[in-house]
């Protein structure tokens, strides 16, 4: 999908910073970002850019549906594109790194609950432990 055309065709403003913002989501699609660090490397590609700028272009991306936001046990707010596949995020309680799965509960969890009067329409899966690294310490 072309984010620039979409947000284009919702009626959204393409500016050089939100450009910048979806390039860093589109170089690494799997990865979860904060704020701090989508400006960390917005600033590193030499753009002059603050953070308010950052959290408000965050903010606009999520509610035009491109990206997706995500408050992990830590309480830190992630982003991440919100692509085509569907996968889940491993979160290590040692360093804090995060990776994916696409194992997915949502069929069995549907199962479970289809006698009890309740429908669910979208849910998140986080799994938390150890990653080796952690696990070795």
């Amino acid at each position: 999908m072309n984010f620039l055309d979409y947000l284009r065709n919702k009626g959204y403003k393409i500016t050089a910073h939100r450009k910048a913002i979806i390039e860093i989501f589109n170089s690494n699609p799997l990865r979860l970002y904060t704020a701090s660090e989508v400006l960390e490397e917005i600033l590193k590609k030499g753009h002059s850019i603050n953070f308010s700028t950052v959290y408000r272009n965050l903010e606009v991306l999520e509610d035009a549906g491109i990206i997706r936001r995500s408050n992990l046990n830590n309480g830190i707010n992630y982003y991440e594109i919100n692509g085509e596949d569907h996968h889940h995020h491993l979160i290590c309680l040692g360093c804090g790194n995060t990776s994916t799965t696409g194992y997915c509960p949502a069929e069995e969890i549907k199962l479970a609950v289809r006698d009890s009067n309740f429908t669910p329409v979208d849910h998140k899966f986080e799994i938390y432990g150890y990653c080796k690294k952690c696990k070795k310490e």
